[in-house]
């Protein structure tokens, strides 16, 4: 028994079905194709096994799958029922295209005179996807009669009612339904005006934004990222704030009390935890194979000014003051936003504090600058409900992201680092047993 010819699109809109039926009805020779919803082609395959062929007898049945697993299925099934008849498969080639509840028109229009083109000895033609079917037959003339048209003029053509037998679409139906379209169209309105858009520019890249380029560039590269991210209960780091700055506001000191922020207690913190972590207060030369442990401890603090980013270092913090860091902290950034830093006051980092809450941040992700090997990312603080001894209290939540060059700093390594300055964060009065 030979197949009856069949297409399934897998699909559940019957306005599609509908409509793809009249246009496939519209074939030139009066050919039909049968044509099913389905959500599942097996069903829909035996169904057609048994049917009559209605003098379509040779032609190969047609089957279109949702994707290459469901092709090679198929393709099996009809190998197994219509041995040794042969079965063609088509597969997707790549192109990741599974098939549309809304079938394309080469696949709508589709002439059933292509699957002859396909392959003349094949019994059934199985395809992946509308788009592989596509690729294998390519010739547009096999489309049914009128169908260009249609396109071309955006007819309905589930809304054209057909003279050919049965009901069928011909020609001239298309062609009479795109002249009461042209006719029955009212003049288009005219285009609004609108002004022509702005032309594409081109900004050289220089100066500090180059440097920043180039980099990041090397330090993304180059710097196998390792990242801690962690969560500190602020209550006590921002009790010490408060008091320091309404010590300074007491004794006159204006200027010192508004540069008290979290930044310069986080700077000093780090940068006495760093003596005792020496590896993350270091740089790493591949070629020279060696590590250079820093004697300094030279604080960058990542900075937002109108060219970019810039990272002004405060030299020698674990030997300064909180107060003569906040200070300092408060003229880099001040000089960073004027475009007056000095060579200087950028050169000789050894670490850097990327403090994003400063910006509104949650969290960032801190790059390390090269040759440094450690970025220190603060983010902002937030109330949160938390768990102490039992019971959930509101506490301000300090995120942390410290990311560490993993050349040279292990997992554990870096964590030991993070965690002694979690220590400090979270009592700062510890900072007295550190003052020496």
């Amino acid at each position: 028994m030979s197949l009856r010819p069949l297409i399934d699109l897998a699909a559940e809109n019957e306005r599609v079905h509908a409509l793809a039926g009249r246009v496939l009805a519209a074939a030139d020779g009066g050919e039909g194709v049968s044509l099913r919803a389905s959500t599942t082609l097996r069903p829909l395959l035996l169904a057609a096994l048994l049917e009559d062929d209605r003098g379509l007898a040779g032609r190969p049945a047609l089957l279109v799958a949702a994707d290459d697993r469901a092709a090679r299925d198929l393709a099996a099934d009809l190998r197994a029922y219509l041995a040794p008849r042969r079965v063609r498969l088509y597969p997707s080639r790549g192109t990741g295209y599974a098939s549309s509840v809304t079938p394309p028109p080469h696949l709508v229009g589709l002439r059933i005179d292509a699957l002859d083109a396909l392959s003349r000895e094949a019994d059934a033609v199985v395809v992946a996807s509308a788009v592989a079917l596509a690729e294998a037959v390519p010739d547009a003339s096999l489309r049914p009669a009128g169908f260009e048209i249609a396109k071309g003029d955006e007819i309905d053509l589930g809304a054209v009612a057909g003279s050919g037998p049965q009901g069928r679409i011909v020609r001239a139906d298309v062609e009479a339904a795109a002249g009461r379209a042209g006719a029955a169209a009212p003049a288009s309105a005219p285009s609004p005006a609108f002004d022509p858009a702005p032309a594409d520019e081109i900004v050289p890249l220089s100066g500090v934004r180059r440097a920043i380029a180039r980099t990041l560039t090397q330090a993304w590269q180059t710097i196998p990222h390792v990242i801690d991210y962690r969560e500190v209960d602020a209550t006590a780091l921002l009790t010490t704030r408060r008091e320091l700055r309404a010590r300074a506001e007491r004794d006159g000191e204006e200027e010192l009390a508004r540069a008290l922020t979290v930044t310069p207690l986080v700077v000093k913190i780090c940068a006495l935890t760093l003596r005792r972590h020496r590896h993350v207060n270091a740089s790493i030369d591949l070629e020279r194979e060696q590590i250079l442990l820093r004697g300094a401890i030279n604080i960058g603090i990542a900075t937002a000014a109108p060219d970019g980013l810039m990272v002004p270092v405060v030299h020698d913090a674990d030997r300064r003051t909180v107060a003569e860091i906040a200070v300092e902290v408060a003229a880099l950034g001040a000089a960073a936003r004027d475009r007056t830093l000095t060579p200087a006051q950028l050169a000789g980092g050894t670490f850097t504090v990327n403090n994003y809450g400063g910006l509104g941040i949650w969290l960032g992700t801190p790059i390390i600058p090269p040759p440094q090997v450690a970025n220190f990312g603060l983010g902002r603080i937030e109330e949160r409900p938390v768990v102490r001894d039992g019971e959930v209290v509101v506490r301000p939540i300090l995120p942390l992201a410290v990311s560490g060059d993993h050349r040279l700093l292990d997992g554990h390594t870096l964590a030991a680092f993070v965690s002694d300055t979690i220590e400090l964060l979270s009592a700062p009065s510890l900072l007295l047993a550190e003052l020496r």
